[in-house]
């Protein structure tokens, strides 16, 4: 079970003052799995994860990192951004990760990249509509990917 982007930008709302072991336990608790499940199907090692816990997460290695966000499918920044640097370009660069991982997102940007003129604006304010506030308004000129 992937995130979406907008259960994302939700599970961000909830890591403020948070270090790195309560923030992988919103993960862990957001998809309802225990840390010994996380373990086997992350392939992270349990005591690795136990670890964290034990000693914290501070000197985690990066390819260790990059597993525990692959297994969620989420970006890096969820664990490395400070809370004041979620800006409008980090949430953008987390946006196109989840584009670039998602199958169907590449297919809709596909089908958009061949609308022309009044199409794609049109279709540009659908989606801004549909998406809500969580999206980052888009410029004509902005490059997706």
């Amino acid at each position: 079970m992937s995130l979406t982007y907008n259960e994302y930008i939700t599970l961000l709302q909830g890591i403020e003052g948070k270090n790195l072991t309560e923030r992988l336990d919103i993960l862990l608790d957001y998809k309802k799995i225990t840390k010994k499940q996380f373990s086997d199907e992350s392939e992270i090692p349990y005591p690795t994860v136990i670890g964290f816990y034990q000693k914290g997460m501070e000197s985690i290695k990066l390819s260790t990192l990059k597993k525990i966000c692959d297994y969620f499918v989420i970006p890096m920044n969820y664990f490395t951004a400070d809370n004041h640097e979620w800006s409008q370009e980090l949430l953008m660069d987390d946006l196109l990760d989840f584009v670039k991982n998602d199958r169907e997102s590449r297919a809709i940007i596909g089908w958009y990249q061949h609308l022309e003129g009044e199409q794609r604006e049109t279709a540009r304010k659908i989606i801004h509509v549909l998406a809500g506030a969580h999206m980052p308004a888009l410029e004509p000129d902005d490059e997706l990917l």
